[in-house]
């Protein structure tokens, strides 16, 4: 049989069980495909394994279909093409959301939802600072004054001028204040010495200009200079 005739017939075969098997069940239990589904994948031991890729490769794609999806190994995130920018699989309410921040959002390791805004504070941001959204500049932060709201905390480093997560709701870790130990289940509000950093509220509840609330410490940590603190974010 000449090289023609075998790829003649592996091409029927393959329209004969396409026309066949209109829908795909991949299993071990012999199960069906749901109705509503062209691939109904099932199994409790192993999971749906789809393109890993960096930052840099995503967004080199030529032409991405609408719905795309890939893994993102930089940030750590699913995210699908909606027939204009990439998204990630995460939503939220109020100043900040997917559309609003051009895609440019992820999900921490730690469970927080950030998104990435250009530094305009005129100095390198650390990690954990709080941060205030500027009223001047589109899409950047500064950092917070008395009177200010903040609105987020630095996920990492970032330099003055420079693009950066910044962590809006979730968990987060924050800066505390020198020489201050926190327990699981203290409030912390806004330090009104030094606005970037947080501090224990005496009375567990937030009240006065400089008293915003951050968010609720979920874990201890004894005094020390630039201690990091994980919070569940609670900005009011």
């Amino acid at each position: 049989m000449n090289n023609f005739k075998k790829i003649l017939i592996a091409f029927s075969t393959i329209l004969i069980f396409s026309s066949a098997f209109p829908q795909v069940a991949i299993n071990t239990n012999g199960a069906s495909a749901d109705n509503s589904a062209m691939l109904d994948i099932y199994s409790t031991s192993k999971g749906l394994l789809i393109p890993r890729m960096t930052t840099i490769q995503r967004e080199a794609i030529t032409s991405p279909a609408t719905g795309l999806f890939v893994y993102d190994t930089d940030v750590k995130c699913l995210y699908y093409y909606n027939g204009t920018a990439w998204y990630t699989f995460v939503t939220t309410s109020g100043v900040f959301s997917p559309s609003k921040s051009q895609g440019k959002s992820m999900m921490t390791p730690e469970g927080g939802f950030a998104v990435k805004l250009i530094n305009k504070s005129g100095n390198t941001v650390k990690k954990g600072s709080v941060v205030s959204i500027s009223t001047t500049d589109a899409g950047a932060f500064i950092l917070p004054s008395l009177n200010t709201k903040p609105v987020g905390i630095v996920y990492e480093d970032i330099l003055n001028n420079n693009e950066g997560y910044i962590v809006v709701s979730g968990i987060a870790q924050v800066l505390i204040k020198n020489n201050l130990s926190v327990i699981s289940g203290d409030l912390l509000i806004l330090n009104d010495i030094n606005g970037r950093t947080a501090k224990k509220s005496d009375n567990n509840s937030a009240s006065g200009r400089d008293n915003f609330e951050i968010g609720t410490c979920i874990e201890s940590k004894t005094q020390g200079t630039d201690v990091l603190v994980k919070i569940i974010i609670n900005l009011k």
